[in-house]
Formats: C-alpha cells, sequence, structure tokens
C-alpha cells in the first residue's frame, strides 16, 4: 500500500481509504477491470499442455501468477472459470508442495516443508529492523 499522506491506497481501488465515495468507486472499477484485462491477456499466451507458465518448469512468473491470481478470490472480481487455462494452472499451482507451505506460511498456520525454509521472518520484524523505506 502506498502512503500519500492521509490517504492510503493499493493496487486493487477496494483497499482505498480517505477518498471520496465516488473516487473510490472509481479505483474499485479501475482495479477490477486491470485485474480482468491481465487475465485475459494471460489467458491467451498460456499453452494449455504445459505444466508451468512458462513451460514444463516453474518459474518466478508461477509464483507470482498465484500471489496475483487469488485477488479473483479474494475481492470477489470475477469467476475465474472464465479463464480455463488459468484456472487449470491454478489448481495444480495450489497442489504444488512449495505453495502449500507459502499460503501456510501466509495464514499462520504451521507449514511443514522440506527443510529449505530456515525460518519465517514476519513483516513487522523486517520492517523494525531495515525500516520501512
Amino acid at each position: 500500500m502506498r502512503d500519500a499522506g492521509t490517504v492510503r491506497f493499493g493496487v486493487y481501488g477496494g483497499e482505498a481509504e480517505g477518498f471520496t465515495p465516488s473516487a473510490q468507486a472509481a479505483l474499485t472499477a479501475f482495479g477490477r477491470s486491470s485485474v480482468i484485462e491481465c487475465h485475459d491477456k494471460l489467458e491467451q499466451v498460456v499453452e494449455p499442455d504445459t505444466a508451468f507458465i512458462l513451460g514444463d518448469r516453474s518459474s518466478l512468473a508461477d509464483g507470482l501468477f498465484i500471489g496475483v491470481a487469488r485477488w479473483l478470490d479474494l475481492h470477489a472480481v470475477a469467476d475465474r472459470a472464465r479463464w480455463p487455462k488459468l484456472s487449470a494452472l491454478w489448481d495444480r499451482l495450489e497442489a504444488d508442495p512449495a505453495v502449500v507451505f507459502a499460503i501456510a506460511l501466509e495464514n499462520g498456520e504451521q507449514a511443514i516443508g522440506n527443510g529449505s525454509c530456515r525460518g519465517h521472518v514476519d513483516l513487522a520484524e523486517v520492517i523494525e529492523r531495515f525500516g520501512a523505506n
């Protein structure tokens, strides 16, 4: 979230604080249309027979996608059935052990991984140690 004095807003307009109702509605509409447009474009380029966005191996693109794609549900933007290739990719990624692990951490649950993660650091601790900028 970006701080602009007393006005705070995120990428998705539904997170806006300090705006008039009409400005917040405009931000929400813009956020929804942007998320839908991005999914529409990605649906066109994803190959239906590959396990991941860029082929047969996972990449940063898959991690970014699963994080952002969850906004569809979180903000009730659109039914993911509109994008069948992305929906199938989403299902595969949600079953990936690394994604299961990351979502468990995000939800504050006990996450059991393969030992690669040496520990979880809360965002508040990072900000305290390194600052907010």
